[in-house]
């Protein structure tokens, strides 16, 4: 299957006794979209781990849940190969935007993905995937030699 800009397939894989359909694309690093209209948290930890380490995927993959909220807006929560559950995840809004516009999930050419304290703008302009967001400054460090 084509996305917009980068190619993505559809997969079915099974968690427990549910299966879920999802989308394998590499961003950069490799991701997987999950539709839902549930965001528990707690969920979102269990069958992200699961599926961050499926032998589906040989050196892992992150695990983004997209719940669409109207046409111009996604809200993804993402779980990181290693890293587990974020706040944010770059690379996962540009892989949802992709899937999303390439299975017209969305139509727009800019949207806003929403995370649990902060949101993206991402957009597709002549075959490029642009990510504009805040920035702030968190840590200053001084290195003594």
């Amino acid at each position: 299957m084509m996305g917009a800009i980068v190619p993505f397939k559809k997969l079915k894989l099974n968690y427990d006794t549910q299966e879920f359909l999802v989308y394998s694309i590499n961003f950069g690093v490799p991701h997987i979209v999950i539709y839902t209209s549930e965001l528990d948290e707690e969920k979102i930890k269990k069958i992200g781990s699961y599926f961050s380490l499926h032998h589906s995927f040989k050196e892992g993959t992150n695990v983004n849940f997209v719940k669409k909220i109207d046409e111009e807006t996604l809200y993804v929560t993402t779980y990181e190969r290693g890293a587990g559950l974020t706040l944010a995840c770059g690379t996962g809004s540009c892989a949802s935007y992709i899937v999303s516009r390439g299975l017209n999930i969305i139509t727009k050419e800019q949207i806003t993905v929403k995370f649990k304290y902060q949101s993206l703008k991402i957009s597709e302009k002549d075959g490029f995937i642009y990510m504009e967001g805040p920035s702030t400054k968190i840590a200053e460090i001084k290195w003594q030699e």
